[in-house]
C-alpha cells in the first residue's frame, strides 16, 4: 500500500510545473512586481510573464530576501545586475525569452539554487562560479549561445 501511494506521488509530481514545486505549499504567487515590492520580505514566489521589467526594477530584486521561486518570461530584460545574486533563498529560477548576454558575477552567491532554466536568451557564457553551486541539480539552457564558462 505504501508503494502505491509513493507511485501516486511521483505521477502527481510530474504534473506540477517546475516553478510550482518550490516555495511553501499554498503560498501566494505574485504576478505584479509593484505589489510584491510592498511586502518584499514576505514574497516566496514571483512570476512575471509578458510585463516589462526595467533595469531599475531588476536592481531591487535583492529586496526579495525570502524568495524561493522566480520566473521571468518575455520581459524585455537585456541586462541582469549584480543585485540579482543577492537572493540567497532562491531555489528555482526560470528565465525565458529575454535578451541578456551574461549572468552577473554575483550569480554563484545563489547558494540555495536547485533548478536553473534559461530559454531563448542571448546568453553566450556562464560564470565559472556556477560550478560551485552544490545544490544545483537541474541546469537547463536551451536556444542560447552559451558554450563556455568564464
Amino acid at each position: 500500500m505504501c508503494l502505491c501511494f509513493y507511485s501516486f506521488l511521483l505521477i502527481g509530481q510530474d504534473e506540477i510545473s517546475k516553478f510550482d514545486r518550490y516555495g511553501p505549499v499554498g503560498e501566494d504567487v505574485y504576478t505584479d512586481f509593484h505589489t510584491a515590492m510592498h511586502i518584499s520580505d514576505e514574497v516566496y514566489k514571483l512570476q512575471l510573464k509578458g510585463v516589462e521589467v526595467t533595469e531599475k526594477m531588476l536592481s531591487r530584486f535583492d529586496k526579495f530576501i525570502e524568495i524561493q521561486a522566480l520566473e521571468l518570461i518575455d520581459n524585455g530584460i537585456t541586462t541582469i545586475p549584480e543585485e540579482f545574486g543577492m537572493m540567497f533563498s532562491l531555489q528555482y529560477l526560470g528565465i525565458e525569452r529575454n535578451d541578456f548576454a551574461s549572468l552577473p558575477n554575483s550569480f554563484p552567491n545563489l547558494i540555495e539554487l536547485r533548478d536553473l532554466h534559461i530559454y531563448r536568451a542571448s546568453l553566450d557564457s556562464l560564470p565559472f562560479g556556477i560550478a560551485y553551486l552544490s545544490r544545483l541539480k537541474n541546469l537547463d539552457i536551451q536556444y542560447n549561445k552559451a558554450d563556455t564558462l568564464h
